[in-house]
């Protein structure tokens, strides 16, 4: 398999072995199908949120396999992912220093 992209790679895998366990955490398990579903419905709602290519989306929460799917769901919309902790880890005032080096991000998902 050659990729060229995230999203290639997942499509790609996806359409191979769509029950085949993509992520773990604890006792939940995505498989490619749902990870590849669930991140398309993302990218289409961050379109129709006016996301578009080259747009940094933030992802502000933990690191489970949501967070996995935003990140996917924002490649998948074209944009840039820039994933940061939860707030509760991160306040705020932080969140924005490690955001500064892309600017302003055009959208946060929480």
């Amino acid at each position: 398999m050659n990729f060229t992209s995230l999203k290639q790679m997942l499509e790609e895998i996806a359409s191979e072995v769509p029950q085949q366990t993509a992520i773990v955490l604890g006792s939940r398990k995505v498989s490619y199908r749902e990870l590849d579903e669930t991140s398309n419905k993302i990218a289409n709602a961050l379109i129709s949120l006016g996301i578009k290519k080259g747009d940094h989306v933030a992802i502000l929460m933990s690191r489970t396999p949501d967070w996995v799917i935003n990140c996917f769901g924002a490649l998948k919309a074209g944009a840039a992912a820039v994933p940061n902790g939860p707030i509760e880890v991160f306040p705020l005032n932080i969140q924005s220093r490690q955001l500064s080096p892309v600017g302003q991000p055009d959208l946060a998902t929480a």
